[in-house]
């Protein structure tokens, strides 16, 4: 069973959404201008909420966050070349 964790900081919108066995669990705020300051709680909010109904044994959340921090620099650079 597959499961998909979505980030969208592209706007002053700060969205996460966890997809699992047909179930959504959202979280969602607007007003950011730094989404760095909120994003890992939000993630952490929403694995509370749904950890009742996904195993997360196989995910390993800090290789996922690393990996969210390089696409970011990596944008900030594109964005100031």
């Amino acid at each position: 069973m597959k499961t998909t964790l979505t980030i969208d900081t592209s706007s002053t919108l700060c969205s996460i959404g966890l997809f699992h066995n047909n179930q959504l669990f959202e979280k969602k705020q607007a007003g950011f201008k730094s989404h760095a300051s909120v994003i890992l709680s939000f993630i952490d909010e929403l694995l509370i909420q749904s950890k009742q109904i996904v195993k997360f044994s196989n995910i390993d959340l800090e290789e996922m966050i690393n990996k969210y921090k390089d696409l970011v620099d990596k944008r900030k650079k594109e964005l100031y070349l």
